[in-house]
């Protein structure tokens, strides 16, 4: 067998080998992205969420240092409309564009607008967002504790909740962050301050503080007025 012949063996062994490694890397890979896809697949919705969600927050992370809560997420869609129908929007954030994402940090009072296509923040920005409060009792109730929180002014955004079984009235801080402005506004009605909602009470889901207000025969008359 000549030299040239052995040679040309070799080379097609080699060649043979590296196309078999690259087969072999391109069948791993195509198992491990089936791997992953399946993985995607198993998790329920909310938990899809809460891991694109965590991948977002490690992205934003490693361009800025980030506060320490959950915050709110909001994927624009249409920048015309949510600007339309939040005006605040345009007041705080720039130049939406379709799939920005805007983070509100509320303990944090802190807004971040990233834009993933870029990746790059484009504003982050110290915003005053009303606590939101539930007041939760009779009709009578509600309207004379709103009345008695009108000194607060836009700091507070309002929910009112009907309900005929309120026994006691308390003041519950729902993520247990709110202890200063809990202390404010019972300072105010004179409630107390709970740990705990009755079983039979839930918090609405946008609610910080609620109060509950107990039903008496002179509780409009118990309620002190906001002063003048």
């Amino acid at each position: 067998m000549s030299k040239s012949t052995n040679t040309s063996k070799r080379v097609i062994l080699i060649v043979n080998v590296v196309v078999l490694l690259g087969l072999s890397g391109a069948t791993g890979y195509l198992f491990m992205k089936n791997k992953d896809l399946r993985y995607e697949l198993s998790l329920s919705e909310q938990d899809r969420i809460k891991k694109k969600n965590e991948t977002l927050l490690a992205d934003i992370g490693k361009l800025m240092s980030l506060p320490n809560e959950e915050p709110v997420i909001v994927l624009v869609n249409n920048p015309e409309k949510a600007e339309a129908e939040n005006p605040g929007i345009k007041a705080i954030f720039e130049g939406l564009q379709k799939d920005d994402y805007l983070l509100i940090f509320k303990k944090a009072k802190t807004g971040v607008q990233f834009r993933p296509n870029e990746n790059k923040i484009i504003k982050s920005t110290t915003i005053n967002l009303p606590i939101v409060v539930e007041i939760i009792g009779t009709s009578a109730d509600i309207a004379a504790s709103e009345k008695s929180l009108v000194q607060f002014g836009n700091q507070v955004s309002i929910i009112k909740t009907v309900s005929e079984t309120i026994t006691d009235s308390a003041v519950f801080d729902v993520d247990n962050n709110q202890s200063t402005e809990v202390q404010s506004i019972d300072k105010i009605l004179n409630f107390g301050v709970t740990n705990t909602l009755p079983n039979t009470v839930t918090a609405s889901e946008q609610a910080e503080i609620v109060l509950l207000v107990a039903s008496t025969p002179s509780s409009t008359d118990a309620i002190p007025a906001a002063q003048p």
